[in-house]
């Protein structure tokens, strides 16, 4: 029937039933294949208010309003408020205006919502206004706010709320329900039928009388400005009110059999296309506009209660239900819907496919297929689509499933614990190979193909004539295969739990088509691959990995493996285990991923954007991160099938839901620490309505003793609230947004003085960010830091300051003359003390000078070298007047001997030190015999340790010297050297060497008992010998101040070793002097130096 001709029968016959007829079955309804859609049920524990709830509305803010049985409840997304009404009567109806005003009806009371002076919402009772004659009219029934002023009906009365005045309609018998539709107030009156309101007279609607008797719960308006009228249990009318005379026809559709099992109670409009029918019993029937089921939601959907009092679609697309027991809300557009073990599933879900236009899941309990044709204890005539386990399959562990297609022939290849199993089209199923499978793979390149993943090793079987070939194993595999995969060029890739990935190259066939020829490679950490497992993909071209550490893609070329950033970094990174990877050239790509490998997870697709432009698509799923997804099936038009550890989910994109809402963070409650509210969560404007926006009124100056305020915030973002963050930052006292976080209250205590804005903002699970909501503030400063305090304290001060100047200036006088007094006596004292050391100094002077001529006396002349007949210097600074180094000239059966010493301190202790080693050294020499360098050395020590009675105890003084000594036998050319820590230095034909000393000291040491080391050795004429202290190389000097260092001697003493021996002394004095001279430094050590040539 064309529209035309429909027309034409309508105008001939007004009272035409209208008999709609859609193909498929008139007796039962078949449920989409649709999952359980979110429902958030609100207990009366959780709202703490009587159970029964009658009506509902938003405001512009985004707070839900409830006519609960004894208050007002508001929801504003985190916590609940009751708002009580007078006398704690019954609300049963409530609308909100464009301005965001709340309007309500109860028993014997209507009113509105207003804001207090400190922005707590407040009931105003306008039935007050009302004379005592028409006060008590029991329920309201309904609240609407229309174009003629916002309307409050009760069973004998109407009352108009317009400007400031209050009107009051009768009926002829008493009104049952009230609807306000496309600028049309409707009321059913009991006995009269359907009325319109018209300048306050009350109109029967053309053809409406026969809703005398007749309850109507709904009026919907649809195309072309009719209206669907919604009735108790006589079904669906269609009223055209833009008809001539206006139409009312009995609308059949095919739900009519739904229809007549319950009683509707309420009705919505959830969008364009889809129409929610509210029942009292039986829960909610969603129909489209063509009048076919779309769902029903109801306890086996997650209703907590099937009566329904009313419906209401918030500004996010949800449905919000108000029960007889509690309040849910249902994600009516949800793209994602779930099928719980209620549906018949039992397992852990970890593969899916459509086999012969029906969808099976293998599950770790069995393998389950989707009965679209079940039916169970819901209402008569609805088909609820269920699984059902595959007979003989129940309790079975099932790890895999394929649709095999080849030839026109279709068959579901399941892998189970210890075999596969095929089910024919006939939903027969047999045995086809025994092994202990993990994985199925048909091949591309042969679809007759199907390679077998082992527990340790790869199988083949083929079809040929409707029969199943085993070829058996491929030799030279024994790895666990648990993913397969063919490229582009017919090798076959084999994924491992482990560390490696086996590339099957296929070289020939026998006769009978079976594999005769492979090559096998195996790829691990040294070529570039991470741990597995490994996951294969070809859903863009070249072959990528998914490993634990993100994507690799393999490199021919290079025979290497890289990571692939093809799709972001993020993904090539390592950042990212990546657990399943699924797609195909023509779908998008889908993947289980999760950051470091741990939760929560996240599921999502990468939407192409451009050639190599790609958006990571996670938030739909957020609702599931907390689930490892297994499996993912596309399916037809647009739905994905995800399968996991606690079930199966559809997801479906033509599914209209709208991710970028916008919604508003609010400041619900600012109190002092100790719990003294200072703002009650409602800003307002001049006339009392709720906003957004913080009036002049409520941004309060506070005295300093209110300076710690504790914020909650909260937002209505329209998503799982469980998952709503929230970011906060205090101007004027933190330095940046804080992280976000769950937590919806924040404290600060000891607030400076200053003004301050409080901003937070919201984020909910799809990751969209909300307007900021913000309050401002001054904390005043405390008495003590205002200004006429500042001016006190400097008037203060300024007298403090007189008084202490006066008192302190008189205190100073006598002090100053006592001072005096004590100075001068002090002075006399000094005067006396100074004579008595400056005499005491001049005798210790004189006893150090006479200590130098003893030393001098006991040094030998550096003439005494000639004696010796030797041809050298001796260069002898010391740095005080007496000094610590010393050397000694002698010798012994024509053998000279030369020592040069250096001995523990400087100054006097250091001469004590020298004399007592130039008397010991004389001694050793006069009353030995004969003597060689390191008997000298020994005897040396023997002596010293015993003079100074060392005994090596802890903590005792470990005095002794350090020294060089040589002696040269000029018959036979040779020369004997010993050192206690010092070198000799040898020079000869321009060749440096340098024959160390022993490591140990003359005096006590660890080594005591071990002898010195003689060192003979034969010479040369022209040879020249160096031996000194450390003196020298430790002064410190030149122009950063460093050591001289034994380097830059040895490097003088090649520079000078060819020249007279004095002028050498000259040279080594002058440059120790220029040394000290540009450091700017005084000498820091004794210094001795000889230098002898043969």
């Amino acid at each position: 029937m064309n529209r035309k001709l429909y027309s034409t029968i309508i105008r001939l016959c007004p009272t035409l039933v209208l008999v709609i007829f859609f193909i498929g079955s008139a007796l039962a309804q078949d449920l989409p294949q649709q999952g359980l859609l979110p429902v958030h049920y609100f207990s009366q524990k959780e709202y703490d208010a009587l159970a029964q709830n009658w009506d509902v509305t938003q405001d512009k803010r985004g707070i839900m309003y409830f006519a609960n049985n004894n208050t007002v409840l508001e929801y504003d997304g985190v916590n609940w408020r009751k708002i009580p009404v007078t006398d704690g009567a019954n609300v049963r109806s409530i609308d909100v205006d464009a301005n965001g005003r709340i309007y309500l009806g109860a028993q014997n009371e209507f009113g509105y919502l207003a804001s207090d002076s400190i922005g707590q919402m407040d009931y105003v009772s306008l039935s007050s206004r009302l004379d005592a004659e028409n006060a008590t009219f029991d329920f309201i029934w309904g609240t609407h706010v229309t174009n003629q002023g916002v309307i409050f009906q009760a069973a004998d009365y109407i009352f108009i709320y317009h400007g400031d005045s209050l009107r009051i309609l009768y009926p002829e018998t008493s009104y049952h329900k009230a609807f306000y539709i496309k600028g049309e107030y409707y009321t059913r009156q009991v006995g009269i039928g359907l009325t319109r309101l018209e300048n306050d007279q009350q109109i029967l609607v053309p053809g409406c009388g026969i809703f005398a008797d007749i309850n109507i719960f709904g009026m919907i308006p649809v195309s072309n400005g009719r209206i669907v009228i919604v009735t108790e249990s006589d079904g669906l009318y269609m009223m055209d009110p833009g008809n001539e005379g206006g139409t009312i026809n009995r609308l059949i559709t095919n739900i009519e059999d739904i229809l007549l099992q319950v009683e509707l109670y309420n009705a919505v409009k959830i969008d364009e296309n889809r129409i929610s029918l509210g029942t009292w019993g039986n829960g909610v029937i969603v129909v489209d506009t063509l009048w076919n089921l779309v769902t029903l939601l109801d306890k086996y959907s997650g209703l907590q209660d099937q009566i329904v009092t009313e419906q209401f679609v918030d500004r996010s697309g949800n449905l919000w239900l108000t029960l007889s027991n509690g309040i849910s809300r249902v994600e009516i557009n949800s793209q994602l819907s779930y099928y719980s073990d209620q549906a018949g599933i039992l397992g852990a879900v970890q593969s899916i496919s459509r086999f012969n236009n029906t969808i099976y899941v293998a599950t770790l309990r069995g393998l389950y297929y989707l009965d679209k044709d079940a039916v169970n204890d819901r209402l008569s005539g609805i088909n609820t689509p269920v699984f059902k386990v595959v007979p003989g399959l129940e309790e079975t562990e099932c790890w895999d499933i394929i649709t095999f297609r080849y030839n026109q022939e279709e068959l579901l290849l399941v892998v189970l614990n210890d075999n596969i199993a095929q089910i024919d089209l006939k939903n027969q199923w047999s045995y086809v190979l025994e092994e202990i499978p993990w994985t199925l793979y048909q091949s591309k390149l042969d679809p007759a193909r199907v390679y077998v993943g082992l527990e340790n090793g790869l199988a083949s079987i083929y079809r040929e004539d409707n029969k199943w070939k085993i070829e058996g194993r491929i030799e030279g595999i024994d790895e666990e295969i648990r993913q397969l995969s063919e490229d582009f060029i017919g090798n076959l890739w084999l994924g491992t739990p482990n560390y490696v990935v086996v590339k099957v190259n296929i070289l020939s066939f026998d006769d009978e088509n079976k594999i005769e020829g492979i090559r096998v490679t195996r790829y691990d950490s040294t070529q570039g691959l991470p741990d597995g497992p490994f996951i294969f993909s070809q859903a863009r071209g070249p072959l990528m990995i998914a490993t634990d550490k993100g994507l690799y893609k393999y490199m021919a070329h290079l025979n290497m493996f890289k990571p692939d950033s093809t799709f972001g970094d993020q993904f090539g990174d390592g950042s990212r285990w990546i657990h399943r990877i699924v797609g195909e050239p023509e779908t998008d790509i889908w993947m289980v991923t999760a950051r470091g490998g741990h939760k929560p997870y996240e599921v999502g697709y990468l939407k192409e954007l451009g050639p190599t432009d790609y958006e990571w698509i996670e938030y739909p799923f957020r609702k599931i991160s907390e689930e490892l997804i297994h499996s993912v099936y596309f399916d037809f038009d647009g739905v994905v099938w995800l399968g996991g550890d606690e079930g199966l989910y559809r997801y479906d994109n033509t599914v209209n839901k709208d991710f970028e809402v916008t919604y508003s963070a609010m400041i619900r409650n600012i109190s002092l620490s100790r719990g003294d509210i200072i703002f009650g969560g409602t800003y307002f404007d001049e006339a009392g309505i709720s906003s957004l926006e913080q009036p002049a009124v409520l941004k309060p100056s506070l005295p300093y003793s209110k300076n710690s305020l504790v914020f909650i915030y909260a937002a209505q973002s329209g998503a799982d609230e469980s998952y709503l963050e929230f970011s906060y930052f205090l101007e004027g006292n933190d330095d940046g947004w804080s992280a976000w976080t769950n937590e919806s209250k924040k404290e600060y205590t000891n607030l400076h003085e200053g003004e301050y804005v409080f901003r937070v903002k919201a984020r909910n699970m799809y990751g969209k960010e909300s307007i900021e909501a913000t309050y401002t503030f001054t904390i005043l400063a405390p008495w003590y830091r205002k200004w006429w305090a500042y001016v006190l304290y400097v008037i203060l001060a300024t007298f403090i300051v007189y008084f202490i100047v006066k008192i302190y200036t008189r205190q100073l006088r006598e002090i100053i003359r006592e001072r005096t007094a004590e100075v001068v006596r002090q002075k006399d004292e000094l005067e006396v003390q100074k004579e008595e050391i400056e005499e005491k100094n001049e005798d210790i002077m004189a006893s150090i000078k006479y200590a130098q001529k003893i030393q001098t006396a006991l040094l030998p002349p550096e003439e005494s070298l000639a004696d010796l007949e030797l041809d050298g210097f001796v260069l002898f600074l010391p740095r005080d007047i007496v000094s610590g180094d010393f050397y000694w000239l002698g010798q012994k059966n024509g053998k000279p001997i030369t020592v040069a010493a250096d001995c523990t301190g400087h100054g006097v202790p250091g001469a004590f030190m020298s004399m007592l080693g130039l008397s010991i050294l004389n001694n050793i020499v006069i009353e030995r015999d004969e003597v060689s360098a390191s008997e000298i050395l020994d005897e040396l020590r023997r002596q010293v340790i015993t003079h100074l009675r060392q005994k090596g105890e802890e903590g005792e003084q470990k005095d002794g010297m350090d020294l060089a000594l040589h002696i040269i036998d000029k018959k036979n050319m040779k020369i004997e050297f010993a050192g206690a820590n010092n070198p000799l230095i040898l020079i000869r034909n321009d060749e440096l060497i340098q024959i160390r000393g022993d490591r140990m000291p003359i005096g006590i040491h660890v080594l005591s008992d071990q002898p010195f080391e003689n060192n003979e050795m034969e010479i040369q004429k022209d040879d020249v010998f160096y031996i000194f202290s450390d003196g020298f190389q430790d002064q410190f000097g030149g122009p950063k101040g460093k050591k001289f260092m034994i380097k830059n001697m040895k490097d003088l003493f090649l520079e000078i070793y060819r020249k007279p021996m004095e002028e050498q002394k000259k040279i080594l004095y002058d440059t120790l002097i220029d040394w000290m001279k540009v450091g700017k430094t005084e000498q820091v050590d004794d210094v001795v130096l000889i230098g002898v040539r043969i």
